[in-house]
């Protein structure tokens, strides 16, 4: 089994993790940048491998983007679902892909064989997405997009990777079309979005703390680094315009 170690400052004894490459891309799927694919979740991959990665690329400022919004959207399904951080168990799965983006609306999303997932019960996480800017939100399924298995004969999409803005988009763009990366296959892989939610906090929950200043800078406006942070206006002004704390 092809696996990443990936020293993560957050888990027990601060032990490397052999993390598989399967699990790797539901967490950040990498893109073929060839056909100019946004590369969020690629460059979230090398955060994953190393924390302390840095790149003055411009996809990069969208990997700590994506990094951020992943937590701040696991905290609260965790929370609303009552469940603890915890890693994927490692299963094979063929992770091939078409070339081109393609289009579908955000209600035909799934996840875990079930219809969609139990948005009775996200209260906490509802009221997080309501509130973002609307430009936020259609920047990050842009940067960000599901990546999906084969329409089913029912007309639904099952999500295998970028799960946070396939909620996203489902959620609060459930009537209109957004881009997918469809799989050539449909894996036999079964998670549910609770699962993943409580592998990004064990994975991505350290990267985000260290580095949160510099999410506000990639944030690039008040409104969205608010949204992605947690801090002031106040606090985000004076990281945006320079100014020591």
């Amino acid at each position: 089994m092809n696996t990443i170690v990936q020293k993560n400052r957050g888990m027990p004894c601060q032990q490397s993790e052999e993390i598989s490459a399967g699990v790797m891309f539901e967490l950040a799927p990498t893109f073929d940048l060839r056909y100019r694919e946004p590369a969020a979740s690629s460059y979230l991959q090398d955060l994953l491998i190393d924390p302390n990665y840095s790149s003055r690329a411009k996809g990069f400022a969208s990997g700590l983007m994506l990094c951020a919004f992943n937590v701040q959207v696991a905290r609260r399904i965790c929370r609303d679902l009552k469940l603890s951080p915890n890693l994927l168990t490692h299963k094979r799965w063929q992770r091939s892909m078409k070339e081109r983006l393609q289009q579908l609306e955000g209600r035909t999303l799934r996840w875990h064989a079930q219809e969609s997932p139990v948005t009775s019960l996200l209260f906490e996480t509802r009221h997080y997405l309501l509130a973002l800017p609307p430009a936020l939100i259609d920047e990050l399924i842009r940067l960000a997009p599901p990546v999906v298995a084969p329409i089913d004969r029912h007309g639904g999409a099952r999500v295998f990777a970028n799960h946070a803005t396939a909620f996203l988009a489902h959620q609060m763009r459930a009537n209109t079309k957004i881009p997918v990366k469809t799989l050539n296959t449909t894996p036999m892989l079964e998670r549910s979005l609770g699962e993943i939610c409580a592998a990004y906090l064990i994975m991505l929950e350290p990267i985000y703390e260290q580095r949160k200043q510099e999410i506000v800078k990639a944030s690039g406006s008040l409104s969205f680094a608010m949204a992605l942070t947690g801090y002031s206006k106040s606090r985000c002004a004076q990281i945006l315009g320079g100014q020591r704390p």
